[in-house]
């Protein structure tokens, strides 16, 4: 449901009553297993609104003591968060995101926030510059993460991204508890139906420190002529 450019919102329910064999013999009954609810408003052009509520309940297919360690889906989670959108000029803004979730087998909350800023355009340079901060607390661990990401379109055939980040982990399910990295890539549409990536990564962490070549082709088989989306090579320790 969506008003103008002003108010929109999205909701997903479903209600089920799982049967047969589970896991355990587990037996969750009837009853409300997925909700995702998205609300998003905008009085004015330079300010917005978000809100989220999550809640998943289901059975997981593997053994139950990978749930606390959020490798497997878990028996119940639900969380919601909030967050707004500043913008005071037209080539800065502001964000920020707030939320609280809980899971099966959690003594508290966990408690998230993350801040950034972004500049869409540096003057006489073309770059584009992210900058965010985010705080963790949970069962699982707590933390902070936080990166700085640069990038330019080269040309109608050339992206070029680069990120530079710190994250500091407290957890007794890992020993990388703090790592720094960087990565560096390029994408070039090579034509109609190719493109190819390829960039540098550098990790230096507690247990976690070696460097990365990375270069990869991809075919597309459409007739488009827009820039195919590039996935992202992920690093490790990123959210």
């Amino acid at each position: 449901m969506s008003y103008k450019d002003q108010f929109s919102a999205y909701h997903s329910l479903i209600v089920d009553s799982p049967q047969g064999v589970s896991t355990n013999g587990i037996r969750p009954g009837a009853g409300i297993s997925h909700s995702y609810f998205t609300l998003h408003y905008q009085p004015k052009s330079v300010v917005s609104f978000d809100l989220y509520h999550n809640f998943f309940r289901d059975v997981p297919t593997a053994v139950t003591s990978l749930v606390g360690t959020g490798l497997e889906d878990k028996l119940l989670f639900q969380g919601i968060s909030a967050g707004t959108h500043v913008r005071p000029s037209r080539y800065f803004t502001l964000y920020t995101t707030l939320g609280t979730s809980m899971k099966t087998g959690d003594t508290r909350r966990a408690l998230n926030g993350m801040f950034g800023a972004t500049l869409s355009e540096i003057p006489h340079t073309g770059l584009r510059a992210d900058f965010h901060y985010s705080k963790f607390d949970s069962n699982f661990g707590d933390g902070h993460y936080s990166v700085l990401t640069l990038s330019r379109q080269v040309t109608n055939r050339m992206f070029w991204n680069a990120q530079l980040g710190k994250q500091d982990l407290v957890s007794t399910h890992t020993l990388d508890c703090f790592s720094n990295f960087l990565d560096d890539s390029i994408d070039v549409n090579l034509g109609r139906h190719s493109y190819l990536q390829s960039g540098y990564t550098y990790v230096k962490g507690d247990t976690m420190d070696y460097r990365q070549w990375y270069m990869s082709w991809g075919f597309r088989f459409d007739e488009g002529k827009t820039n195919p989306q590039f996935v992202q090579t992920a690093l490790p320790g990123k959210p």
